[in-house]
């Protein structure tokens, strides 16, 4: 079973971070609940009632003590938070990726079900982390997504190694470029190739070939159709063209 999420646009999502500003996390969490009377109630499927949106919002902030929440934490423990946090809302929510597409599901999520957790992990600064027109960016969305593309069933054993791989600045480079993201045998090559060892000695500097490999493997894509393919072979495909990238950096190195 799948469930149906609450949702809020955007512009009521924005007035309730503005309530936000002048409070303390204690404060906001006084102010997180289950439901809202302004939370749009979609319709087609069986709605996420207030027990099931109690039971996520404990899972979630369970995993944020176990890495320090409410205190003030380093970088190291929010991204332990976030690489927790990805598996448990994959297996959790019970959520369709067409359902979990829906930007304003995320709003909801951030803004009123747990809109303490998003101040514990970034703040106010970033409407981005709490609205979901920004699904690569926001809190809980992009963590979702990276777990669903990346998961790996092993013996009928969810594994979340890949999604845990790469650092966030480099799952952005895969994830913000769509094409490649929602392509899931794709993003999962791409993954793999990048956190491979062997990807750190083909004398490229990293940030290169981070950010040039999923270049032209987008521009392969205009002529090749990787969802046809084995996931063997797209791997195959996906180191050559780590290898391209490498060979061209190191041209321009000897033409320089």
């Amino acid at each position: 079973m799948t469930y149906l999420y609450p949702r809020l646009s955007p512009l009521e999502g924005r007035e309730l971070i503005t309530g936000y500003r002048s409070l303390t996390l204690e404060q906001i969490r006084f102010h997180a609940g289950t439901h809202r009377a302004d939370a749009v109630a979609p319709t087609g499927g069986v709605p996420a009632g207030p027990q099931i949106l109690a039971h996520l919002a404990k899972q979630v902030r369970t995993c944020a003590e176990m890495y320090g929440y409410p205190d003030t934490v380093g970088d190291a423990r929010h991204v332990g938070f976030d690489r927790s946090t990805g598996a448990l809302l994959r297996e959790v929510m019970e959520i369709a990726p067409a359902e979990a597409a829906e930007p304003d599901v995320w709003t909801y999520m951030a803004v009123s079900l747990l809109p303490d957790v998003v101040f514990w992990r970034f703040g106010l600064a970033n409407d981005e982390r709490w609205i979901g027109t920004g699904i690569v960016r926001h809190t809980f969305a992009r963590l979702w997504w990276q777990a669903h593309v990346l998961r790996v069933v092993h013996d009928g054993v969810p594994d979340y190694t890949l999604a845990n791989s790469l650092p966030e600045n480099e799952l952005n480079q895969i994830f913000e470029r769509r094409s490649i993201g929602g392509n899931p045998p794709l993003a999962r090559a791409l993954a793999r190739a990048l956190s491979h060892p062997e990807s750190n000695r083909l004398g490229v500097p990293r940030r290169y070939l981070v950010r040039d490999a999923p270049k032209r493997v987008r521009r392969l894509m205009a002529f090749t159709s990787f969802l046809g393919m084995a996931e063997e072979t797209v791997d195959s495909r996906v180191w050559q063209t780590l290898r391209e990238s490498a060979a061209a950096f190191q041209n321009s190195e000897g033409a320089g």
